[in-house]
């Protein structure tokens, strides 16, 4: 419904608008009266009469000028309100964010480029604005740039743990949906440890059995580099499985390639969980980023401990992935650039990933207009307003 209020000052005005009906109220209009200022808002229903019933009673002369409570400038239906009400958010929303964007591209130009060369990379804008926002005062754009890699460079490499895990040992179950490459790393990482610690320190265990020839494939890599294979049906199988190889340096667990979406995964990382087993993610780094952002949260459990990136041989654009990881905090371990066992597995270099995701790649089907980068900079900021709406 919308309601006026006019006093002395716009000042006052509010104050008596806040004092009846709180904060949930849109101001629609200010405008200079005969009396004073007249304010125009809108307010719920409910709001409405919450007011009525906690007004006392106060003589006229006391009064600051104002329409009665209830006596409304326009009267729509309860429906017809609500959507006006959306509106007007809606529309304040739009302002506030252009606003917001105006002042930072206006107010450091620079900042505002380098959002947009990440975006252009593939990072996700809430990670490109933490780093923009950290930038020291007084750089370059050349400056800048470099500071940026530096960030990402050090936060990946904080992530790493001191010792690899084919050093540490322990039992590991390497998980990730179809495809992404697990079986492969774990015959990889296998013979890594083989040549590290010795042929008698791997125990493999595989619980796929629900894709066709899945056991085959880890049996094929196991005869490769001579390290028999256990199949688990089940969770008791598992547990006897781990018990039968507990003096084994490195307990490698090769787990069924589901979709994130599938239900079974929940039961797949419940079974992992509770059996207290480390979990490698394995991440495809030519998945789109939502996709890797899905899967990190469907297979995630009670947490990573580390993750191996496949596939570089096949993309060129990984910002993505190590936009994820610095969301996730994941420590990546391991990185592999094709099939061959165990040539093509290698430590993570957090230097050789950031340069290889900052490295660009000219494609005039994908270049932006300056109008478009202005629609592209404007939604985010208007998702950022509407999200802080949201949790007020």
């Amino acid at each position: 419904m919308l309601l006026k209020r006019t006093a002395p000052t716009s000042a006052e005005a509010m104050k008596m608008i806040a004092e009846e009906f709180g904060n949930e109220v849109v101001i629609v209009s200010t405008k200079q009266v005969a009396h004073g200022i007249e304010i125009v808002f809108a307010c719920a229903q409910n709001t409405l009469e919450k007011a009525r019933e906690a007004q006392p009673p106060r003589p006229e002369q006391a009064q600051a000028s104002r329409a009665p409570l209830g006596q409304a400038v326009a009267a729509p239906n309860t429906e017809a309100l609500a959507r006006e009400i959306e509106q007007l958010k809606a529309l304040v929303q739009q302002q506030f964010s252009q606003m917001s964007w105006q002042s930072w591209a206006s107010g450091d130009p620079m900042r505002g480029q380098l959002w947009q060369d990440l975006q252009d990379l593939g990072f996700s804008p809430m990670v490109g604005r933490t780093l923009v926002d950290s930038i020291p005062q007084g750089l370059n754009h050349s400056q800048a740039s470099a500071w940026v890699i530096e960030a990402i460079t050090s936060k990946l490499t904080a992530l790493q743990p001191e010792v690899e895990m084919v050093q540490k040992g322990g039992v590991y179950a390497v998980v990730g949906p179809t495809g992404s490459g697990k079986t492969t790393t774990i015959a990889k990482i296998a013979a890594r440890c083989m040549a590290l610690k010795g042929r008698n320190s791997v125990a493999l265990i595989t619980t796929d059995t629900y894709r066709i020839c899945a056991i085959d494939q880890l049996r094929t890599y196991g005869k490769v580099i001579g390290v028999p294979v256990h199949v688990a049906l089940h969770s008791g199988e598992l547990e006897a499985h781990l018990q039968a190889v507990k003096g084994k340096h490195l307990v490698l667990i090769d787990t069924m390639g589901l979709s994130p979406r599938d239900v079974q995964v929940t039961e797949q990382i419940g079974l992992l969980d509770h059996n207290e087993i480390h979990k490698l993610l394995v991440m495809n780094v030519a998945s789109q980023p939502r996709a890797l952002a899905e899967m990190a949260d469907r297979f995630r459990g009670n947490g990573f401990y580390g993750a191996c990136l496949t596939k570089l041989d096949e993309c060129s654009t990984i910002a993505g992935t190590i936009d994820l990881a610095l969301r996730e905090n994941l420590n990546l371990m391991y990185m592999s650039t094709g099939q061959k066992v165990p040539e093509d597995l290698f430590l993570a270099d957090p230097q050789f990933l950031v340069q290889r995701a900052m490295r660009r790649q000219y494609d005039a089907a994908y270049a932006r207009t300056e109008e478009e980068l202005n629609w592209l900079r404007y939604g985010v900021a208007n998702d950022v307003v509407r999200s802080d709406v949201r949790r007020t």
